[in-house]
């Protein structure tokens, strides 16, 4: 039998590495200002042209390499922070493994500068194809400075998988952000050809919060978190509820300074925020764990971005424990004075001695023993609960493309020739509303409703060219946040075909000239951020363009929401305007507008 297996050549072996670590340009953004950070910087400057497809530098001011460490840092599996295997378990820099530079060099023209504070001279290395083209002395400044040109050009079948020049910088911007907010002790820059995007100064963490979102969130806006159980710390900040959004752009978990994702750990946020905010919108945080490193292992993901936990569970309790403590200090969730006279009368057994019985009574109780059983934290249920359906029902993903076969008990035809313009309605709870129908009794839920209306109506006129729009008496300026900009600047011509006219003015700044002349504007800055955080919330879909997201975007920000009180005539064009639709029953994400109870069905309920 012929021998089949056989060891790969360096190059190869590089380029799958390569394949794990070095996904986007974004990916080496983020090992390259990590090292910087491990280096010692106290500035870094990241300098990205056309989305970091055609290059990405790093500048920063920290210790710099050797002669030899400057040649050893691309050889795999070559780092300064492993010496033993104890070490792996120890870790508190932010790379460690030694594949970074290694995988960037396999896939890219890297060029290195680099010189010691103590050197006269520094050095430089040229690397392509993972081969080292040249190496020489050097008169560069301390520190270290490296730039990644023609990325994939050694796999160009890697290169078809790049994103536009905008989606890579978003992702850019994302990674860039996720290091400037722990690190906030540091001078951070991202200059996108030529132009600044951000230059944030040194502060402590509320400012630099404030310094990335200023147009969102002034300094009230947030309430502070800290709390020490064992070791384990948590601190930072969770915004008020009145600052909650409709996408989850503003959340952030940092385990040790390293930013993670983890829904588990989300869903106890948003179980503290329980009855604060209302279920289309999400709490934003910015939450610092600090933690043995012995009771985490950070080495389970290519990019490090989700951690093992020795005992999630206890993380989960304590950390929805301390928010609820800091969100009941401010007053904004329910707590209790016990200096207060009123308990005292409210409840006798404050006042009654205890016996055998009650005690007995008291110490079988669930909540007793809630309070007294040992390691209470094991018994919160994990396969059982909510929180994976949590996430799953609040992913656009999950909406079905096929529709439920449900067969109407009335053709649409004679749903959309019945005299809707002229029934008289009941609205339930401002979010239903009644009516009859024959023998039958039809309950429409009008935020669904409204929104097949408005989809329908958003499809037609991404087809035309008329316009849609009401010009504003006085137009009005407005900024926003980089990462937000460059969202709003690719929507631009999709989003002016629908009604708008908004034009790009200085960095960061627009005008909004016109709206879509079929509905209400209130606060015109409100509404483009709206707008912003719904596409944001949509975007994750693969499966359909991007002129299609804008439509379910703008259909679902601009429905009518549950608590709005509608007339006599306004439910009367609602439902008129619902049948006339091609699909009146179901949304564009297969979510039910309305039903109909025949009568025998209501008699059987009696």
């Amino acid at each position: 039998m012929l021998n089949v297996i056989q060891l790969l050549p360096d190059n190869i072996a590089n380029q799958i590495a390569a394949g794990e670590v070095v996904q986007s340009p974004a990916h080496i953004v983020k090992e390259l200002v990590e090292n910087a950070i491990d280096a010692g910087a106290t500035k870094v400057i990241v300098l990205v042209e056309e989305g970091g497809i055609k290059s990405v530098q790093v500048i920063d001011n920290g210790k710099g390499m050797s002669v030899i460490d400057a040649r050893m840092c691309f050889e795999r599996h070559a780092t300064s922070k492993i010496k033993s295997i104890d070490d792996i378990y120890a870790i508190r820099t932010m790379g460690f493994r030694g594949e970074a530079l290694a995988s960037i060099a396999a896939v890219a023209s890297v060029t290195l500068k680099t010189k010691l504070e103590a050197e006269q001279v520094g050095t430089m290395v040229e690397i392509g194809n993972a081969v080292v083209q040249k190496q020489e002395p050097y008169m560069c400044n301390n520190g270290t400075d490296i730039v990644v040109k023609n990325l994939f050009f050694t796999v160009p079948a890697r290169k078809h998988f790049l994103k536009s020049e905008k989606k890579e910088l978003e992702q850019i911007v994302n990674e860039f952000l996720r290091i400037a907010i722990p690190f906030h002790h540091l001078d951070f820059q991202l200059i996108h050809n030529t132009k600044t995007i951000y230059n944030l100064s040194k502060t402590n963490l509320k400012n630099r919060i404030l310094q990335i979102y200023k147009t969102y969130y002034a300094d009230a806006d947030f309430i502070p978190v800290q709390q020490e159980y064992n070791d384990i710390t948590f601190r930072g900040f969770v915004g008020k509820p009145n600052v909650a959004r409709t996408s989850r752009g503003h959340q952030y978990f940092f385990v040790n300074q390293r930013f993670i994702k983890n829904n588990y750990l989300g869903h106890a946020v948003n179980s503290a925020f329980a009855n604060l905010i209302d279920k289309e919108h999400h709490p934003s945080y910015f939450i610092f764990i600090d933690i043995n490193t012995r009771q985490i292992d950070v080495n389970v993901h290519p990019t490090k971005q989700e951690i093992k936990f020795q005992d999630e569970k206890i993380v989960y309790a304590f950390l929805q424990a301390c928010l609820r403590k800091s969100l009941s200090q401010y007053a904004l969730s329910p707590s209790i004075n016990f200096e207060s006279a009123k308990i005292e009368r409210l409840y006798d057994s404050l006042n009654t001695p205890s016996n055998n019985t009650t005690t007995e009574k008291t110490q079988s109780s669930e909540l007793y023993q809630g309070f007294t059983k040992k390691n209470q934290a094991h018994f919160i249920p994990s396969e059982n609960s909510d929180w994976k359906k949590f996430y799953e029902t609040q992913n656009p993903q999950q909406h079905s493309t096929e529709k439920i076969d449900t067969p109407l008990l009335f053709s649409l035809p004679e749903l959309k020739n019945e005299n809707w313009l002229q029934k008289n309605y009941i609205q339930l709870k401002q979010e239903y509303i009644v009516t009859t129908i024959q023998n039958s009794l039809l309950i429409v839920h009008q935020q669904l409703a409204h929104q097949i209306i408005l989809y329908e109506r958003y499809a037609a006129r991404k087809e035309t060219i008329k316009i849609f729009s009401e010009p504003l008496l006085f137009p009005f300026e407005f900024s926003l946040s980089p990462e937000d900009a460059l969202i709003l600047t690719d929507l631009l011509a999709d989003i002016n075909k629908l009604g708008y006219q908004i034009n790009p003015t200085t960095e960061n700044a627009f005008i909004l000239l016109a709206t879509p002349n079929d509905f209400v504007i209130t606060n015109f800055q409100t509404d483009i951020e709206k707008i912003i955080e719904t596409y944001q919330y949509i975007r994750p879909l693969t499966n359909i363009d991007k002129k299609e997201k804008l439509i379910r975007c703008m259909a679902l920000k601009n429905s009518l929401k549950a608590g709005k009180l509608l007339s006599q005539t306004e439910m009367q064009q609602l439902m008129f305007d619902l049948f006339q639709t091609t699909n009146p029953q179901y949304t564009y994400g297969n979510m039910r507008s309305f039903i109909l109870l025949e009568e025998p069905t209501i008699q059987n309920l009696f």
